[in-house]
């Protein structure tokens, strides 16, 4: 009976932050290359609904922190010199640390070829112009 009504007078006496829940969630990027070895980037993490923006750098083995941010939907966008640009989605719903890795795809090249008919070889200007008459000549077509 003594320790119920302690536990009561805690609860009675603590502050109300002490039972509210921080509005403030954590996200944690790992972004690799496609062989799985993490690399540097740039990180950027957006709700509009929250008007959050913010831009992280990963270190030398890819691991990045956002921290602070609101509950709620975002986006995050990955960058990186000779890699496709990668987007997706980032849901904050629980006060555990979201951990996502992110796998960066290298960049296609796209190149092309452009031919260009060549002149032909007869001069329509000339009017004396005899195509194949050597061949003609062996046949016996003079």
């Amino acid at each position: 009976m003594k320790s119920l009504l302690a536990l009561l007078l805690v609860v009675a006496f603590a502050p109300p932050e002490a039972f509210a829940q921080a509005n403030n969630r954590e996200v944690r990027p790992h972004v690799v290359d496609p062989s799985g070895l993490g690399i540097k980037a740039t990180v950027q993490i957006t709700s509009e609904a929250n008007q959050y923006h913010n831009f992280l750098a990963t270190d030398n083995q890819g691991h990045a922190v956002a921290q602070r941010l609101p509950f709620g939907n975002g986006d995050l966008a990955v960058s990186r010199s000779g890699f496709a640009e990668l987007s997706q989605s980032v849901e904050i719903r629980s006060s555990v640390p979201t951990e996502l890795t992110i796998q960066l795809k290298l960049t296609t090249l796209n190149q092309s070829v452009v031919v260009n008919a060549a002149d032909t070889l007869i001069d329509p200007d000339q009017a004396g112009c005899q195509v194949g008459s050597d061949s003609d000549q062996r046949r016996g077509r003079n």
